[in-house]
């Protein structure tokens, strides 16, 4: 009996640091702003007592800041190709979405912080756009350089939409 043929492995496309910008940074931040708030709201910071605006400021800083980086944190994924198939969230569990339902490839420039954004055709449970860290050091030497993840993910999705192959695989 012939062992059943075994879909090809999943080539992560995520960059590690991901994990890093989705949970860590969020966390950290919203873990030294409150504890520089309660300091403020102690009395603790310097030798005299802090000016009610000033706490009032902190607070603000540290409350904004927190919602605004878990909310740019959550937007990103863990991305794995599969052949033409992309699978969002765990490589082996995840939201399966196909290439052909890419609309378009977007990639940020001049960030310190690059990130690719797939526009879908429809919705999925995540959403129609996914974006993650694309993997490669590229973006974080020279931030105006295009990702060789999005530039052969374009490639191949243009690729489909026209019925040919493209001239590269996927990294």
């Amino acid at each position: 009996m012939l062992p059943a043929k075994r879909e090809s492995e999943p080539t992560p496309l995520t960059s590690g640091s991901t994990t890093w910008f989705a949970r860590v940074l969020p966390t950290a931040f919203t873990v030294l702003a409150g504890s520089v708030t309660i300091a403020a709201w102690l009395d603790l910071l310097g030798d005299a007592p802090a000016p009610l605006g000033v706490k009032w400021g902190i607070l603000a800083v540290a409350t904004v800041g927190s919602a605004f980086l878990h909310r740019w944190g959550s937007r990103l994924r863990h991305v794995w190709r599969v052949g033409d198939t992309l699978v969002v969230g765990d490589p082996r569990r995840g939201i399966r979405v196909s290439l052909d339902d890419v609309v378009e490839v977007r990639e940020t420039r001049l960030q310190s912080v690059k990130w690719v954004t797939l526009h879908l055709a429809h919705e999925t449970p995540l959403g129609d756009t996914l974006r993650f860290v694309p993997r490669g050091r590229e973006g974080w030497l020279v931030p105006w350089v295009a990702s060789p993840v999005a530039a052969a993910l374009r490639e191949r999705v243009e690729a489909l939409k026209s019925g040919d192959t493209p001239r590269k695989a996927l990294p």
